[in-house]
């Protein structure tokens, strides 16, 4: 017999639901100038801020790139150019 959860284990438990379901949809956007996160990597990111100061795990493996201002990322592999 499982048993019931306390608030604070509730409260975890949803946001860990909401977390999965933005990390699915979480993207960057263009503006023209620089990639900008949508609407779902925001509330992803609020949200896995938040587990993490409750000391609770995130479902996703990924981790979003920090958004640099005046950065311009134009999707070329220059990997193999010579510095």
């Amino acid at each position: 017999m499982a048993r019931s959860q306390t608030p604070t284990e509730a409260m975890i438990s949803a946001l860990q639901e909401a977390h999965e379901y933005f990390a699915e949809r979480a993207d960057a956007d263009h503006n023209g100038i620089s990639y900008v996160p949508n609407a779902e990597m925001r509330l992803q990111v609020e949200i896995e801020e938040a587990l993490r100061r409750a000391g609770a795990p995130t479902t996703s493996l990924a981790v979003p790139l920090p958004i640099v201002p005046g950065f311009v990322f134009d999707g070329e592999d220059r990997s193999s150019e010579a510095i």
